[in-house]
């Protein structure tokens, strides 16, 4: 039964819905751009086990960073990102003025004809300045037909491993009926003007099509035609790696870069190259990391993260099979001040103090020097905080002694094994203290040690110690003793 209401009471409700109506019809809630002019922004998607990320300069200008799906057949993620796009931008907005593919891999596109970047074009109806990618390959129309026969007319460049995804991207991305509306280039290693934000950002391309990579054996390059080895190199090493910074504020991200030379454990099989120890250098220290490949074991090695050394990590995965991400990856990145991850990934992690976000994750800065992710504020160029970071851990301590060493007042270490998959251990102690030493103080070695020599015979307690790159010191370990007669 329904309560009569008096007419002043009525046109009250009734301008309450209204209102309600206006702000909330519209894409983004408000019917306006979140996005205020010379606000620097990087709005990394929650599109779960996929990725995508969209930068605005302080100008307005644009950059898409991928817009991949979780499923082939899939348009939900293109569908999303439309819309938060016009939520940042307003919603009439339909021009990105760069979009830019890391690498081809449907989680990093979509597949060319349902979702992705092809539906964003296509089905939204975004225009692109100019779209950017690796030199995978090219449509050659072998037969004269017209038609993209995409598992017979692509001629590769750069590639290893390859998919229906790849083939079916090149189709589109290189049919020459598209080149006046997609205006492709191939990403130039080193360029720092190809992509142009203006407003004092600057985007360097640190890495494209894995050139100057070498594989194991330190002569093949990755580069190059590799789709007819038996083992040939992921499509991950191929993948594009942006530096991209604003007056003091830098930030890193590099698709599903590889870190590891390891073969794949399934068939058939391929290979994992390590590029990212070779653009380390290159890229040096930032304040913000998109750690790259999701989280994956074979990525974000330890002396990429330790090059750039990074105060916030951001995570972007869903839940997966893949074991995304990794719990040495994990371990590694909480060495930094903050992790930021989209969602709950893999519930068989610890995920120590990381953020689990539900939801997008939003970078801003107007000066270039303090900066906020999802609200909560740093400056630029800040330190990590020793007291902040995770410690590391020995897992493994032994020493022997015998008649012969007591004699000698030495013991000699059998192992010290630390938890440095994680990070990078600088220094080894030794003491007959339980108190946790200065990571300054005398006695530190960079080398694991082999033996140690006793202040005194009657010493019975002896603990080691570590300390990583960041200063920070382990809990002591008290050794296991072994006798030997």
């Amino acid at each position: 039964m329904f309560k009569k209401l008096n007419a002043r009471k009525a046109g009250y409700v009734s301008m309450v819905i209204v209102i309600a109506v206006v702000m909330l019809g519209a894409p983004g809630g408000y019917g306006v751009a979140s996005w205020g002019r010379g606000t620097f922004e990087i709005h990394v998607f929650n599109v779960g086990q996929a990725d995508s990320q969209f930068i605005v300069s302080p100008e307005g200008k644009t950059l898409l960073i991928d817009l991949g799906e979780t499923m082939w057949n899939s348009r939900s993620n293109c569908d999303y990102v439309a819309g938060k796009i016009r939520q940042i931008m307003g919603p009439t907005f339909n021009r990105i003025d760069y979009i830019l593919t890391t690498h081809a891999h449907t989680d990093h596109i979509g597949m060319a004809g349902i979702g992705g970047i092809w539906a964003l074009i296509e089905t939204h109806k975004f225009t692109v300045g100019k779209l950017i990618e690796r030199d995978s390959g090219v449509w050659k129309d072998a037969n004269g037909n017209g038609a993209c026969e995409w598992n017979e007319e692509i001629e590769w460049h750069n590639a290893g491993t390859t998919s229906g995804t790849a083939k079916k991207w090149i189709c589109y991305a290189t049919d020459p009926g598209n080149a006046s509306r997609l205006n492709r280039e191939i990403a130039r290693p080193g360029s720092t003007n190809q992509v142009d934000l203006g407003g004092g950002v600057a985007v360097k391309i640190v890495m494209s099509d894995a050139k100057g990579v070498k594989m194991k054996d330190a002569v093949t390059p990755v580069s190059g035609d590799h789709t007819d080895d038996v083992k040939p190199p992921s499509e991950n090493d191929y993948s594009i790696t942006l530096k991209i910074t604003y007056r003091d504020f830098s930030y890193v991200t590099g698709g599903d870069t590889d870190g590891e030379y390891a073969t794949s454990s399934h068939w058939p099989q391929y290979l994992y190259n390590d590029v990212e120890s070779v653009i380390a250098a290159d890229i040096g220290k930032v304040d913000v990391m998109r750690v790259n490949h999701h989280g994956s074991s074979h990525s974000t090695n330890a002396a990429y993260f330790g090059a750039c050394n990074p105060m916030v990590s951001i995570i972007s995965c869903g839940r997966n099979n893949y074991g995304h991400p990794s719990q040495a990856v994990l371990n590694r990145v909480l060495t930094g001040g903050k992790v930021y991850i989209t969602g709950m990934c893999d519930e068989c992690r610890d995920y120590g103090g990381s953020v689990i976000v539900r939801g997008d994750i939003v970078i801003s800065t107007i000066d270039g020097i303090t900066y906020t992710v999802n609200g909560d504020r740093y400056t630029a160029g800040q330190a990590v905080p020793a007291d902040n970071a995770a410690k590391p851990r020995i897992t493994k301590f032994t020493v022997l002694v015998n008649k012969e060493s007591l004699n000698r007042k030495e013991i000699i270490v059998k192992s010290f094994n630390v938890d440095d998959s994680s990070r990078v251990v600088t220094g080894y102690l030794i003491t007959g203290s339980s108190a946790r030493p200065s990571p300054n103080a005398r006695g530190w070695s960079s080398l694991k040690p082999i033996n140690y020599l006793l202040r005194s015979s009657t010493m019975k307690v002896i603990y080691g110690w570590v300390k990583d790159a960041r200063g920070n010191v382990s809990e002591g370990k008290m050794a296991d003793v072994w006798i030997q007669p």
